[in-house]
């Protein structure tokens, strides 16, 4: 059997520049993955390998902003077919050696070149390029960025408000089902779960799959996310539209309209926004605390579990972190209507913890 090949590098520079980069394509259809390393200011850094590293770095771009940072550097290798595999067995080797893995391949305060040395126990790596020269550290809140340059940067993509609430989207353009459902007014007999397993939904799902979309990754129109900054169900949008229709007459035609702007690049317009830096600490406190009780319920199962209780797992978890958003959103609201400045709140808001309840402090 023949020897893989080193892993090879095209490119460690900037986000802006790897998109402009020639050889840094966004594969479609069964193309190779290629290996990338994100670097983010904190000092985390994303171990992922992807057929699309534009979309990819996009996606990245969102979980930097939630986390109060941003990207300084991606290093991005030669597509190869077994880079997932790479991938997968690096986080592994990773968390084997203590590094915290925050989710999605993120791990926390995780130097580079740690990585790499990691890597190259595992395949035979080439000698990566010269990094860029860092910029110097500055906090997220206080960089004077310009929001149609952000709206424009690297693989960033329009955003899509429904009934003033934004809709996320995953690597491959597809939308997520469960803000779809808050938009809808998140009523229990329109849950999502309910919508797909109805007979007319799962012929739907198989015609779509039939008919191709060399834009979806594996031509799947439905992709679920576990962990991670963004979990939930992703659909495309020909589902969107389905699914608008099964909720109600008056909610397709909003998502009609909604979807109008998307496509013309109209700024959407989100009644009653909070401030970025108060939205971010929401969606990043949110999301640690959702992930803190899931590892809590999969450790104290541990050696019990049975198959499919991690997925019930991820699915509890995405269910208690849209609660905390909803929560944490309201005492902001509240906070800012008495005229709490925004980076005091979000500071405040990023160690804040739920209040426990009396008969559990009467336990301890």
């Amino acid at each position: 059997m023949l020897k893989p090949l080193p892993i090879a590098w095209i490119a460690w520079d900037t986000p802006e520049r790897i998109a402009a980069h020639p050889a840094i394509k966004d594969g479609l259809g069964h193309d190779a993955p290629g290996l990338v390393l994100t670097i983010f200011a904190n000092g985390c850094l994303k171990v992922s390998a992807t057929r699309r590293p534009r979309l990819h770095l996009a996606d990245a771009a969102r979980y930097a902003r939630a986390a109060h940072t941003w990207i300084e550097a991606a290093l991005v290798s030669e597509p190869n077919r077994h880079l997932h595999r790479v991938a997968d067995t690096l986080r592994k080797r990773l968390q084997l050696e203590g590094w915290r893995n925050l989710g999605n391949g993120v791990f926390e305060a995780l130097p580079v070149e740690k990585a790499l040395a990691v890597l190259s126990g595992i395949r035979d790596i080439a000698e990566p390029p010269r990094p860029p020269v860092r910029e110097t550290a500055i906090p997220a809140f206080l960089r004077k960025e310009d929001s149609e340059m952000q709206e424009n940067s690297v693989g960033a993509l329009p955003a899509l408000v429904i009934a003033s609430t934004p809709i996320r989207q995953d690597d491959a353009g597809r939308f997520c089902l469960n803000d779809l459902h808050k938009a809808a007014g998140g009523e229990n007999r329109h849950r999502p779960s309910l919508w797909l397993e109805n007979q007319q939904t799962q012929e739907l799902v198989e015609e779509i799959a039939k008919a191709g979309n060399p834009a979806l990754e594996q031509n799947q129109p439905v992709s679920v996310i576990k962990g991670g900054s963004s979990p939930g169900t992703y659909v495309c949008k020909e589902l969107v539209y389905a699914y608008a229709m099964w909720v109600s007459p008056k909610f397709h035609l909003t998502v009609i309209r909604a979807f109008d702007d998307f496509v013309m690049g109209r700024k959407p317009q989100v009644g009653g926004v909070l401030p970025d830096v108060v939205a971010s600490a929401i969606k990043t406190r949110a999301w640690r605390l959702a992930e803190e009780y899931r590892l809590a319920g999969m450790r104290l199962i541990s050696g019990a579990h049975r198959p499919g209780d991690e997925e019930l797992f991820w699915e509890t978890a995405s269910r208690a972190m849209e609660r905390l958003e909803e929560h944490l959103t309201s005492i902001a609201r509240n906070m800012l209507a008495s005229k709490r400045d925004p980076r005091q709140l979000a500071a405040w808001i990023l160690v804040w913890k739920p209040e426990v309840p009396e008969w559990e402090r009467r336990l301890h």
